[in-house]
């Protein structure tokens, strides 16, 4: 292949390379441009390119550029004289576009290298700064002066053919902004192109990122997945340090940092069930009352959180009281009576919407049945009989008690009406 005529060091848009058999490649950053090709930047598209000498062109859009070098000298050496004749004719006072011949002074045809008359030249002039302030002065209307020979218009190897785009470089550091959703998905947005960014330029702090992707439809923009550590609640960080990446022209990007905080663990509760009454049992009188059933919930729990009691088929729903701390239902006596144990549910939900649900559950007894019970008293004195001396005496009552009577259970003694 041909000599290398100039390296694209960054690339805006599309931009092809025509190769002499009309082959066309798409361009990037790094691409060498070979003797014979023709770089195209189209509608939208611009370029920058390196030159051999160290110099850079830039092509704006819709321009052309490659090198003529197989071009004839003698077409070259004729339009070198042509260019000579028309300034020796200003420099004399002569109006070149009456003394010279069409093919020098030109017209308003234009026209290929090849197609003839080969003075015919239009050129863009690349202008170097250097800080002078000329006044421009008033000549020959050259309106009209048309010249397009592409193979006279080489200057060092570089056809000027084309329109050249002179653009200030750019010296702005890009720069990135990280957003982390709520499904996990992170997004890098660059705000210019960028080389050298990968997973490795990537720092997470309680978490992994993977599956690094850049967007096909914005090159500015990168997507990732986050996940944080296994059980962990509290920030995950995701950072890009300064200098991991670079723009197309090489200057150092700065860095950037997002944090999320995370809680997907469950709250903890705890809920107990106190005795249904003193005893824990329900007897005949208590079956029929209302009866309260009370407990405590713990841990994480909270004030308002619902509470639900089961006995039986029936179903009661109360909530933690403003304490925090304790819950009280009422529960009719029978329904108590007719079973044996209460459950309790509570239900408590963190800040970040995480759920758990306690239960527990209680036994107790149930007795309606009326004790068996009997009394007796004893010969109020040895005989049976008060006397006299008995009369002005107090007597101590006697008697017993059976069947299921307990120490301690009332005795009414009644004498008389």
């Amino acid at each position: 292949m041909n000599g290398v005529i100039g390296v694209i060091k960054f690339v805006i848009g599309q931009v092809f390379i025509v190769a002499l058999d009309g082959s066309q490649r798409l361009l990037v950053a790094g691409d060498r441009v070979y003797s014979g090709e023709e770089v195209v930047t189209g509608a939208n598209g611009a370029v920058s390119i390196t030159l051999p000498d160290g110099k850079t062109l830039d092509l704006g859009r819709d321009s052309r550029w490659s090198d003529v070098s197989n071009a004839s000298s003698q077409s070259n050496a004729d339009v070198a004289n042509d260019v000579a004749a028309i300034q020796d004719a200003i420099a004399q006072g002569a109006d070149p576009t009456q003394v010279l011949e069409a093919t020098a002074a030109g017209n308003d045809d234009t026209g290929e290298a090849g197609d003839g008359g080969g003075g015919h030249f239009n050129s863009t002039v690349v202008l170097d700064l250097t800080g002078d302030v000329v006044t421009a002065q008033i000549g020959y209307d050259t309106a009209g002066l048309s010249f397009t020979d592409r193979a006279s218009s080489v200057l060092d190897g570089v056809d000027l053919s084309t329109t050249l785009l002179a653009t200030a470089t750019d010296t702005t550091p890009p720069s990135v902004t990280i957003v982390i959703n709520s499904d996990g998905t992170v997004s890098f947005v660059f705000t210019k192109p960028i080389v050298g960014f990968d997973p490795s330029d990537i720092t997470v702090t309680n978490g992994v990122v993977t599956n690094l992707v850049q967007d096909p439809n914005d090159p500015n923009r990168w997507t990732a997945t986050l996940t944080p550590a296994a059980n962990f609640e509290g920030e995950v960080r995701v950072s890009i340090p300064d200098g991991s990446y670079t723009d197309t022209a090489g200057i150092p990007g700065s860095g950037g940092s997002e944090a999320i905080t995370v809680d997907t663990l469950p709250p903890v509760a705890s809920i107990v069930i106190d005795n249904v009454t003193s005893d824990n049992v329900i007897n005949a009188t208590e079956s029929g009352q209302t009866i309260a059933v009370t407990g405590q919930v713990g841990n994480e729990v909270n004030a308002g959180d619902a509470v639900t009691v089961t006995v039986g088929a029936e179903t009661y729903q109360t909530t933690v009281n403003t304490d925090g701390k304790t819950w009280s239902v009422n529960v009719p006596g029978s329904v108590l009576a007719a079973n044996g144990d209460v459950s309790a549910t509570v239900t408590t939900r963190d800040t970040a919407g995480n759920v758990t649900t306690a239960n527990t559950s209680h036994t107790y007894g149930v007795d309606t049945v009326a004790p068996v019970a009997s009394i007796s008293v004893d010969n109020v004195t040895s005989d049976n009989v008060i006397n006299a001396t008995e009369s002005g005496q107090t007597i101590a009552m006697t008697g017993q008690v059976g069947n299921e009577v307990n120490a301690g259970d009332a005795v009414t003694v009644k004498v008389g009406t």
